[in-house]
């Protein structure tokens, strides 16, 4: 009971050093054909101040983002049918969506994947599980720059 408490504590203690003001007002589309992950980004992006929507398949995530037009995505490499390379791809090249930042997530970090994520137009790359100080200062970042160009 000691150590869960002393886990407890520790946890709490990093999200108060987290920055919880990037995610106020931002929506954030994760795609991701794995049920599970869709449940636990869910969890911490909401417990981080984000909205989130979610997506089984990139063609799902493809059409969420035309009609809904999210202010952030993060996408999965590794799905069926079309993969996360290939869905970022497509995003870029539709009007209505070329602008929204990508950040690819991946449950191995591979060089060739964040090189490939890179080519096809993504914003950047996290691995998984996402390090959520690691998220927060990326997801600052695309969106402080998505907004100028926006606004």
């Amino acid at each position: 009971m000691k150590l869960f408490k002393q886990w407890f504590a520790k946890r709490e203690a990093s999200y108060s050093s987290l920055d919880l003001s990037v995610g106020k007002n931002a929506t954030v589309l994760v795609v991701d054909d794995s049920k599970t992950a869709l449940v636990t980004l869910n969890k911490m992006l909401r417990s981080l101040n984000f909205n989130c929507l979610t997506a089984l398949s990139a063609r799902d995530g493809i059409e969420m983002a035309k009609n809904l037009k999210p202010d952030l995505i993060l996408m999965d490499v590794v799905m069926p049918e079309m993969n996360g390379f290939q869905a970022t791809r497509l995003l870029r090249k539709i009007p209505e969506t070329a602008h929204i930042p990508i950040i690819i997530i991946s449950g191995t970090k591979m060089q060739t994947e964040e090189f490939w994520g890179e080519k096809m137009g993504a914003n950047g790359f996290l691995p998984k599980p996402l390090d959520q100080q690691a998220f927060l200062t990326l997801a600052g970042q695309l969106l402080r720059v998505e907004r100028k160009a926006v606004g």
